[in-house]
């Protein structure tokens, strides 16, 4: 995936690597248009947890918060080695961003860190364009 395919579906990814086939990152941001209230935003979780299937997980939704303005997906079965959790978050904003990441729970620092995760260019392009067109 270029640059120019980046800027057309509006991602901003913290790449760690790249390589011919896929992407190392940190995380992924996509800034679509200003949803109208908070029905809206359930309707654009609700089409992410039923379009975005070809990631490592399908998601779920875990957490609504109305004072905030956000919802939280997660992975629907998330790895668990043997030191904590693993598992895919989406947590999209009625201001109309989208951030994607892998989490990573340690059980014996009971803490929670980013982790990295790898999508294809494919994978990547596909997302950008679901993403642009789930309003």
């Amino acid at each position: 995936m270029s640059q120019d395919a980046d800027a057309r579906y509006g991602l901003e990814l913290d790449v760690l690597d790249e390589d011919k086939l896929s992407f190392r990152l940190n995380r992924i941001r996509h800034r679509g248009p200003v949803l109208t209230d908070f029905e809206a935003l359930r309707q654009k979780a609700d089409a992410v947890v039923d379009n975005i299937t070809y990631l490592d997980d399908r998601l779920r939704l875990v957490e609504q918060d109305e004072v905030q303005q956000a919802i939280l997906l997660r992975s629907e079965t998330p790895l668990t080695p043997a030191e904590g959790v693993e598992y895919l978050e989406v947590r999209l904003t009625q201001d109309g961003v989208s951030e994607i990441g892998n989490r990573r729970y340690n059980r014996e620092h009971t803490e929670t860190t980013p982790g990295d995760m790898v999508l294809s260019h494919r994978q990547l392009e596909r997302l950008g364009q679901d993403l642009q067109q789930l309003k």
